[in-house]
């Protein structure tokens, strides 16, 4: 066989095997896409599941070689073990890396060096795996580890298998290099199709997450025992009043309206305050002269931007929950400002937010019965990404409950 007929056909066997590795990462990407496959912190089971298919797909290319030991300057151990170990850790790249020594030392005697440096490789880049590193920073890692392992591995077989090495790979450097460098594309776009996915998979989760906050912000801005009370009232008054019920219908279609808005919407504090009028409108049709409320919010802060229905369900808890221990709730609401920000103030004569509620407010749990309180703290929390912008000062005289809205 001719030099460059034999270049080329090593070009192609090493082509074909590292398509192998690609094949790999396919059916590891089915497995996390598929079955729920933690790959980023696999358990035993994961784990299992990598080094039985990390070994049947090493054991298959590994037979492709028997009784050819020239042609173990293209095994595919050095790609399998390293991509196991940056991936899943050192259990999983150590296990892998025994078996494929052990294998190599049984079925290519003379190759115990190789053995040896296919081990090692296992555990650098099982150790190396603990590092907390980006995706980015880990293929980078990868692609290093594997060009110098790969020049080991080019290395111990010049000294096994020195007359092949003369005669073909050292006789044209370009051969060698594209064996290295193959190696290292292989394990840089197994890890690339891995971590695309992951990184797909996240975003997914984050968009679940937000469709989940903003029906859990729905549920809290229009509480479902408000909604039912409010049509009762306006269907008890349909016979008796039909123009008061005509008004609260009015006014419980724009708070639904205001309801609906996108959950990160901001508005002038002017339509927070109607939202507020038109809850208070159903309260005092529900419970007549038991309900007062008054305001001192100065025009000149109406222009202000402010998260939609987040000071409504306050006034509402103020009102809920004192209504069954008080002959008379009086709210009162202000508005005041300093350079920074917008203080948006609610107070009540009550007798207090109980401590254990308090714990869980501040916790912002996701269901409990003060349903306004946890849900305005949590939604001011992300929208601004602050937690420092609810204050509550609670006594058995009353509650009052400071918003702190950033200008």
């Amino acid at each position: 066989m001719s030099p460059n007929i034999f270049f080329w056909n090593q070009i192609l066997d090493i082509t074909g095997r590292s398509a192998i590795i690609l094949i790999i990462a396919f059916v590891i990407s089915h497995l996390v896409i598929k079955n729920n496959f933690n790959i980023v912190k696999p358990g035993l089971v994961e784990k299992i599941s990598l080094v039985l298919t990390f070994i049947l797909i090493y054991t298959l290319t590994l037979f492709f070689n028997y009784g050819e030991e020239r042609l173990l300057i293209f095994d595919l151990a050095l790609p399998i073990i390293i991509v196991s170990g940056i991936l899943a850790g050192l259990q999983v790249s150590f296990t892998v890396s025994l078996v494929a020594s052990l294998m190599l030392k049984t079925l290519f005697p003379l190759s115990w060096p190789y053995a040896i440096l296919t081990l090692v490789a296992g555990i650098v880049s099982g150790l190396i795996s603990w590092i907390r590193q980006s995706h980015r920073k880990k293929m980078v890692t990868a692609a290093l580890l594997q060009f110098g392992f790969s020049i080991m591995q080019v290395g111990i077989f010049y000294f096994l298998v020195e007359g092949y090495l003369y005669q073909t790979l050292w006789a044209n450097i370009i051969s060698v290099l594209i064996a290295i460098l193959t190696q290292v594309t292989s394990v840089v776009i197994f890890l690339y199709i891995i971590y695309s996915i992951i990184h797909f998979q996240k975003q997914q989760q984050t968009i679940s997450h937000h469709h989940q906050a903003r029906l859990k912000t729905l549920e809290s801005q229009i509480n479902p025992h408000f909604l039912f009370n409010s049509l009762n009232t306006i269907g008890s008054l349909t016979r008796t009043n039909p123009a008061k019920a005509h008004d609260l219908v009015i006014e419980l279609s724009a708070l639904l309206r205001s309801s609906l808005r996108k959950q990160g919407n901001l508005v002038p504090l002017v339509d927070e305050i109607k939202n507020i009028d038109s809850y208070f409108t159903i309260a005092k049709a529900r419970f007549g002269t038991r309900v007062k409320i008054t305001k001192d919010i100065p025009d000149i802060y109406n222009k202000y931007q402010v998260p939609n229905l987040i000071w409504e369900p306050i006034v509402e808890n103020a009102i809920i929950h004192n209504i069954s221990t008080q002959d008379e709730v009086k709210v009162h609401i202000c508005a005041k400002k300093d350079r920074n920000l917008l203080y948006l103030i609610t107070q009540d004569n009550g007798q207090g937010i109980p401590e254990q509620t308090m714990k869980q407010i501040k916790k912002a749990k996701k269901r409990h019965k003060h349903l306004g309180l946890p849900s305005t703290y949590s939604r001011l929390k992300n929208f601004y990404e602050r937690d420092d912008l609810v204050d509550i000062n609670t006594s058995q005289k009353g509650t009052i409950v400071t918003l702190k809205i950033p200008i």
